[in-house]
Parts: structure tokens; C-alpha cells; sequence
């Protein structure tokens, strides 16, 4: 039988990872540069006024969900392993007194986002990346502005896009 990826189990592990960064997480928040929540599930980002400030959102790529990749051979029609490629987006917004206030934290968010995902490429627990891993390998491919008529504005996003892959069978 195949198995094939649970979406809501790695999301999990992605917020998981995030909030194991003591430098951008605490329960309960005391200070206005870590995040209030880090959540998997997209909120209302037409209303992001209304979002806890900061806070930090993963979610699917609504472009391309999955990718699969056939990488053995089939026999009678049933295949016998599969690499899926997949991304997810990684939402984050601030907000100060000043637009380059917003941009000093949204910088610094971002730095502390990627060297954490660097770090654990594969998903695994917090503080031993190689144990009950989720994904066989991930990148963080680029960041993009959340939405460019925000810049110069009192709250900003940024958006990391993470590249994933995993074999299945």
C-alpha cells in the first residue's frame, strides 16, 4: 500500500521547528520582537490589521500543491516508489512605529526563520534535527514581499517560500 504525505503533519512539524527558536518564540509572549503565534493555517491576511503583531503563518503554495515523480519502475500498474516535491509558504508580519522599524524586525525575523530552517533541513525534533524526521530535505527558496502596497506602511509581511521533498512508496 502507498503512503503518501500528510500536509498537516509536516505544517505541524514546520511550526514545531519555528517555535523551538527561542529568539523569535516564548509562551507567553513578553517582548514585541518574538512572535505572538506561530500557527499552520492562513488567517484573513486582508484584514492584517486585525493579526496578533507579530505572528507567523504556514501554509500550503496554493500554486502547485504537489509534484510527483515516479523514481522506480511500475509493475501491473502499481508503482513502486514516488518522490513528491512540494512547498509551503511561510508568512510573517510586524509591525512599528515606522516603516523602517518594520523592516528592521521583518529582517531580523528573517534571518532567525532561515538559519533555523538551514539548520534542520529535513524537519526533524528541535535540538536533534535527524530524529523523527518529516520530509527528506528542504530549501528555503526565496523571499518575497507579502504585499507590495504595504511597503512604507506601519505593518509589513514577508513570505519565505520552502521547497520540499519526499520519497514515497
Amino acid at each position: 500500500m502507498v503512503t503518501y504525505l500528510s500536509h498537516q503533519t509536516i505544517k505541524a512539524k514546520i511550526v514545531t521547528v519555528l517555535q523551538g527558536n527561542s529568539a523569535i518564540f516564548e509562551t507567553p509572549p513578553t517582548s514585541s520582537s518574538k512572535f505572538r503565534i506561530i500557527q499552520a493555517g492562513a488567517p484573513d491576511f486582508y484584514k492584517i490589521e486585525e493579526l496578533p503583531m507579530p505572528s507567523c503563518y504556514v501554509i500550503n503554495d496554493e500554486r502547485i500543491i504537489d509534484e510527483v515523480k515516479r523514481i522506480t519502475p511500475h509493475n501491473s500498474n502499481v508503482s513502486l516508489g514516488a518522490e513528491v516535491q512540494f512547498r509551503y509558504l511561510i508568512i510573517f508580519v510586524a509591525q512599528g512605529k515606522d516603516s523602517p522599524t518594520v523592516e528592521e524586525k521583518l529582517d531580523d525575523f528573517q534571518k532567525e526563520i532561515m538559519e533555523t530552517l538551514l539548520a534542520n533541513t529535513q524537519l526533524g525534533d528541535v535540538g536533534a534535527v535527524t530524529t523523527n524526521t518529516v520530509v527528506d530535505d528542504s530549501w528555503p527558496e526565496k523571499v518575497m514581499v507579502l504585499n507590495p502596497n504595504m511597503l512604507g506602511k506601519e505593518q509589513q509581511g514577508r513570505i519565505i517560500q520552502l521547497w520540499c521533498k519526499k520519497a514515497i512508496s
